[in-house]
């Protein structure tokens, strides 16, 4: 399977300043300096001992039917996250209680996949409140979702996992708050 990567030809990023950290030259910096990471694939996570719960596969979850159509077009697509997330993650499943498990929702996510999720939770919120103004939906769907208008999410990098935690046990997911 060849993943392709988020590249300056193909996300255009508007300057933001948060902090002292510079968003724009951020995703630059990753784009030019960790690309070269490797991905972990599905087969490895499995072995890893994570449960595989990818999104696209869950039914009526919002960002699985943002993938569909994506994985459709792209058969060979699987979950996978780079190898210094693979990592981290197995030093963060090393903390959990014995019977704890980490279930990996994604990892890496195509720009169009990203945009998708982001239109969708804006038109969620348009159903959830009609008399709300459209900069304030915008708003609203980014308290959730990175804009790839105004930041190289890291999805798109492979730098970044959706998780959930559950107790292998009785099967019920870890409240996280």
């Amino acid at each position: 399977m060849v993943v392709p990567e988020a590249t300056r030809n193909t996300i255009r990023l508007k300057p933001l300043m948060r902090s002292r950290y510079d968003f724009t030259s951020l995703a630059r910096s990753v784009l030019r300096n960790e690309t070269a990471e490797s991905f972990v694939r599905l087969n490895i996570l499995d072995s890893a001992g994570f449960c595989l719960e990818p999104f696209w596969n869950t039914p009526g979850d919002t960002a699985g039917v943002c993938y569909a159509s994506y994985v459709a077009e792209h058969p060979g697509f699987e979950l996978s996250v780079r190898e210094g997330v693979f990592s981290r993650l197995k030093d963060a499943s090393r903390q959990l209680p014995r019977n704890w498990q980490i279930v990996l929702k994604a990892g890496f996510r195509p720009y169009e996949v990203q945009v998708a999720v982001l239109d969708a939770f804006i038109h969620a919120s348009h159903m959830r409140h009609p008399d709300w103004s459209d900069a304030r939906h915008l708003m609203q769907a980014r308290t959730f979702v990175a804009d790839p208008g105004i930041v190289c999410p890291p999805h798109i990098t492979g730098g970044a996992v959706d998780i959930d935690v559950k107790d292998k046990r009785t099967g019920e997911y870890i409240d996280m708050g």
